[in-house]
């Protein structure tokens, strides 16, 4: 008798899960989730945001004093009835808002409140131990002005805020112009003006590049005595800014090899115990040659009446970076 063939085995299995559906499911979670954490992180950014103070005036407004001059006030370090002297951008030297401006936030032209690269960087820092600084110039006026050093989560919300009010309804000279006159500079000393006269016995606008950038590296710690570390910091930001401004046009080689060596001098005196005044004062010898300058820069030199206008020899620099140039230490 013939016997059958064998018939095949069935092969097929269940139906695996559609990938479709997991996905689904996944895209559908991961919407409520942020529904449930987004709404109600969205109605406390409105709350806080109606809860600020109007930045409009400031755009034709001198505030007598800021918050953190109410703090010193409060404190005793600051007589009761100081207010800000306030002076025009055009009462300044050139040389020193642009100074400022390479030190503190050297594309402040070109940004609209917040430096991005520089808060990576910032994060990354922190991360691994550093302290980076990355508060752009409107997020230093915003904190100045109205917050205060406490360090939490809505304070630093209530700046950020603040930050984009003030880009958005306040000019960047007119942006500029506040900050200058409301950086602390010293103890007890608040803008350049003041800082102009105690340091240097000189109106704004007859600082140079030197006096301008000495300023601006004292800003990062105004009630430190530039000794021991802090002295070593101010000495590497002007070394750093006068570089700057050297690449970016603001200085040419002969200048730039002028100050650097009224820089060498100035730290040298100041590392032996020499007041910061006394140490000012001191001539920069005859006989001592400048330090050379140590790369080949090819940048068209800016005057200074022009300094502005070109946001502070910006794109100078920008190219000088992003070319095959080597960076000097400090």
């Amino acid at each position: 008798m013939s016997q059958s063939p064998r018939s095949a085995p069935d092969r097929s299995v269940s139906p695996k899960p559609k990938r479709r559906g997991v996905f689904r499911r996944l895209a559908r979670g991961t919407l409520v989730l942020l529904a449930i954490v987004g709404i109600p992180f969205g109605l406390y950014v409105t709350w806080v945001s109606h809860q600020l103070p109007s930045v409009s005036r400031l755009g034709e407004e001198n505030p007598e004093r800021t918050n953190y001059m109410r703090l010193a006030i409060s404190e005793g370090q600051l007589p009761e009835n100081f207010a800000v002297t306030w002076l025009p951008l055009s009462s300044m030297s050139n040389a020193l808002v642009c100074g400022v401006v390479k030190a503190e936030d050297t594309i402040f032209f070109q940004h609209r409140g917040f430096n991005y690269r520089q808060t990576l960087l910032a994060i990354h820092g922190r991360l691994n131990g550093r302290v980076v600084g990355h508060s752009t110039i409107t997020m230093q006026l915003a904190r100045n002005l109205f917050l205060g050093p406490e360090q939490t989560f809505e304070r630093k919300l209530r700046e950020i805020l603040l930050t984009r009010d003030l880009e958005r309804e306040v000019p960047k000279q007119r942006i500029l112009q506040l900050y200058l006159n409301i950086m602390e500079l010293g103890p007890g000393i608040w803008g350049v003006g003041q800082a102009s006269q105690y340091y240097f016995q000189k109106q704004p606008a007859q600082l140079d590049a030197f006096e301008g950038t000495l300023l601006a590296a004292i800003a990062p710690a105004p009630r430190q005595p530039l000794e021991g570390p802090n002295r070593e910091r101010a000495r590497k930001k002007q070394a750093s800014v006068l570089w700057r401004m050297f690449i970016s046009g603001l200085l040419g080689p002969e200048q730039y090899q002028s100050l650097a060596l009224r820089h060498q001098v100035l730290f040298q005196a100041l590392e032996k115990g020499v007041s910061l005044q006394e140490a000012l004062r001191i001539p920069t010898p005859a006989d001592v040659q400048p330090p050379p300058v140590p790369f080949r820069v090819v940048t068209e030199e800016i005057p200074e009446e022009r300094m502005l206008e070109e946001s502070c020899g910006y794109r100078s620099e920008l190219g000088y970076y992003t070319g095959p140039n080597p960076v000097p230490k400090f």
